[in-house]
């Protein structure tokens, strides 16, 4: 049985539904907020399934788009490549394809481009709030222009 993701609203509520039965229920995530978010649930027709629930504010994208990244809040020299993975109206998350010492809290200005009906560049400041090896997850710390071209590109 595939794992069933459960979205969590703005409340921590979620609705679980029974891949097996069709059963529905809203139930509280409040508990599991910043711990484990893979669990085993057992419907009342006493069968199991496995559930994941995602506690995001905004829908992420998975993309591969390749972009550069410069590290604002040191003296690294030049732009670095990178791989964006997945992009989100807040956020992203990238692969460093050179070697760069970033952290969590740096500030980093990163570009590339998608494409709506127009080829978009993106050119913006964000904060990383993430650090697993060469991979980084970072917040946009202004996206007001460019955030309709932006969802454009999430939804198509």
């Amino acid at each position: 049985m595939d794992l069933k993701i459960v979205h969590v609203d703005g409340e921590n509520f979620g609705v679980i539904s029974c891949p097996y039965c069709g059963t529905k229920k809203r139930v509280s995530a409040e508990k599991f907020k910043g711990q484990q978010h893979k669990l085993t649930v057992r419907c009342q027709c006493q069968n199991h399934f496995d559930v994941q629930l995602n506690f995001r504010r905004y829908y992420r994208k998975s993309v591969a788009l390749l972009g550069e990244v410069m590290i604002s809040s040191s003296n690294m020299s030049g732009w670095k490549e990178v791989t964006v993975c997945d992009l989100s109206r807040s956020g992203l998350r990238f692969k460093m394809l050179e070697s760069a010492a970033i952290k969590k809290g740096d500030t980093l200005r990163i570009r590339f481009s998608f494409e709506t009906k127009k080829l978009v560049l993106l050119d913006k400041e964000v904060v990383v709030n993430f650090a697993d090896g060469d991979f980084f997850g970072c917040e946009f710390i202004d996206l007001a222009l460019e955030e309709k071209e932006l969802g454009f590109f999430l939804f198509s």
